[in-house]
């Protein structure tokens, strides 16, 4: 049997997982993921887990025992690298196919990169993934300055947490 097979291991996949499970599906239910964690919460990163508020075990959607418990078999730090629609498979840079009866695509977005001279300088990062906050939170001390491109929800929160560990912050916005 086939099965459910979602591509992405967000929140939105974690969710999607629980919710089918709690809606009665009863087949095979695989979650593929190119990082190593199981589904968690992003917005959270930006503040609460950036500034050490919050651990890992706060931040994940659900516990791993969740998974195994609802027979949700987590495929994690691969990377879904082809859909072939018709024989109905997901294909893996591990080499692994996958077959599936219904596919769900929740990849989320990825942030805007920088396309200027410079941007590929040390120092310079961006945020969506736990490892993304880990690299910045190992890089945030009092007295350096922290400059923030993007005044919206998830920059001003991270200009939070720097104002909060005594960094000189700069945001720089084109809304405002």
């Amino acid at each position: 049997m086939a099965g459910m097979v979602i591509i992405g291991a967000g929140h939105a996949a974690g969710q999607a997982a629980a919710s089918l499970r709690q809606e009665k599906y009863e087949g095979p239910i695989t979650i593929i993921g190119d990082e190593p964690h199981i589904p968690y919460q992003r917005p959270p990163l930006s503040k609460q887990y950036l500034s050490g508020e919050q651990g890992l075990d706060k931040v994940y959607l659900r516990p791993e025992k969740f998974y195994a418990d609802k027979d949700v078999t987590l495929k994690l730090g691969v990377t879904a690298t082809r859909i072939d629609r018709e024989a109905k498979t997901v294909e893996l840079d591990n080499g692994e196919a996958i077959e599936y009866d219904k596919l769900i695509l929740s990849t989320g977005s990825r942030p805007r990169m920088l396309n200027i001279e410079g941007s590929n300088l040390n120092g310079i990062h961006y945020l969506r993934t736990i490892a993304d906050v880990d690299a910045i939170r190992g890089e945030m001390a009092a007295g350096k300055s922290l400059v923030i491109v993007g005044g919206g929800y998830i920059g001003l929160e991270v200009a939070s947490v720097g104002v909060e560990q005594g960094l000189t912050v700069h945001v720089l916005d084109t809304n405002v």
